[in-house]
């Protein structure tokens, strides 16, 4: 035995090791080895590349900072559709692909302005004296520093291809 491995006058109360690691590696290779994979599966909603369709919504992962999340979250504002919104992701409640594909054309047409996104924002003061100044102003400046709207636009007619190629109009 090792000098190191050696129990000295401290470790008397003890037990001597009994297992080796060349034990308890044979033993994990037998019955109580961890399963490679689950053997009771789920079914996993259906997914398709960059959105999740669910019974009663649409989830779309469209890899866009805060800005571009904020520009598409007030397009569904103003396409009527309910929506929430995470650092990852947006979800269309009560929607399916074909009325997201509407939503999607009209983002990607562009009729709307980063103006008229402005001003459906329910917050519009962010900095200190953002109180003082008169709506129109803040909404100007919101439309400049706080919307995305070139990668919103980018995004959904990527979308629309990959909806092209995976769900028939």
């Amino acid at each position: 035995m090792p000098k190191h491995c050696e129990r000295n006058g401290s470790q008397k109360g003890l037990p001597k090791p009994t297992t080796t690691i060349a034990k308890v590696d044979a033993n994990m290779r037998g019955a109580n080895a961890p399963q490679s994979r689950p053997r009771n599966r789920r079914p996993c909603p259906r997914s398709r590349p960059g959105y999740i369709v669910r019974a009663k919504s649409l989830q779309w992962f469209p890899w866009l900072g805060a800005r571009g999340l904020l520009t598409l979250e007030l397009h569904a504002k103003c396409d009527g559709i309910a929506e929430e919104c995470d650092a990852l992701s947006i979800t269309y409640k009560k929607t399916d692909p074909a009325r997201w594909r509407t939503h999607l054309e009209s983002l990607a047409l562009g009729d709307r302005t980063a103006l008229d996104l402005a001003h459906r924002m329910n917050v519009k003061t962010f900095d200190k004296f953002d109180d003082v100044l008169a709506e129109e102003l803040l909404d100007e400046a919101n439309a400049r520093d706080r919307l995305d709207l070139p990668g919103a636009r980018l995004r959904a007619e990527q979308a629309i291809d990959i909806l092209a190629t995976t769900v028939p109009p």
